[in-house]
C-alpha cells in the first residue's frame, strides 16, 4: 500500500462487542490489545523496533467517520479499546477478563493489520461493525454463525450508505 502512495486505511471488520455497544454499532477504536501468539506482525523479523498502535489514526479521519455515521444514521462510538483474538473460532469466554481490562470489543484481524500499517507510517482506522454480544450478555445465547453472518449484512449496507 505505501508502494502506491497510499497515506491512510480505512479498515472495515466484525467484531464481537464486549460491553455496551450492540450489534449494528460501529465502534472506532484507539487502542489495540494483543491475545494473539504466532503471529507475524512486523516488517522487522527478529529484530526489534519499537512501534505504537496506540493513537495510529489522525483525529480529523475518525472525526469523517464519525461525521459519515452521524449522517447515515448508524450509531458510532469513537473512543474504544479492541481486543484481537486468535481466531478461525470464537473465544471460549473471555469477555468478563476483557471487559475487566477495559476492552470494548474483540475481533481477529485488526491488531495485525494496525502494526504493519504504523511499522510503514501509514495512518490506520478500523471500523469495527458490531455483529454480535460475543459470549457475555445475559439475555442472548451463544454466538451462532447465522446471527453473524445476518447483521454482517446489515453491517455492510450501513458501511455502502456512506
Amino acid at each position: 500500500m505505501k508502494s502506491l502512495g497510499v497515506e491512510r486505511i480505512i479498515s472495515l471488520s466484525a467484531v464481537g462487542s464486549l460491553k455496551k455497544s450492540t450489534p449494528l454499532d460501529f465502534v472506532l477504536p484507539d487502542q489495540f490489545f494483543d491475545r494473539t501468539r504466532g503471529r507475524a506482525s512486523t516488517f522487522f523479523g527478529e529484530a526489534w523496533w519499537p512501534t505504537s498502535v496506540r493513537r495510529s489514526h489522525l483525529p480529523e479521519l475518525v472525526g469523517v467517520l464519525t461525521r459519515a455515521c452521524d449522517e447515515s444514521g448508524v450509531s458510532a462510538k469513537s473512543v474504544a479499546r479492541i481486543s484481537a483474538w486468535k481466531g478461525r473460532r470464537f473465544p471460549p469466554r473471555p469477555s468478563p477478563t476483557l471487559s475487566k481490562l477495559g476492552m470494548d470489543v474483540i475481533g481477529m484481524t485488526n491488531l495485525t493489520e494496525a502494526k504493519l500499517a504504523r511499522e510503514a507510517e501509514l495512518c490506520y482506522v478500523t471500523v469495527a461493525m458490531v455483529t454480535d454480544y460475543d459470549c457475555w450478555h445475559p439475555h442472548h445465547g451463544a454466538v451462532t454463525v447465522n446471527e453473524i453472518i445476518a447483521n454482517l449484512m446489515k453491517n455492510a449496507e450501513n458501511a455502502c450508505k456512506w
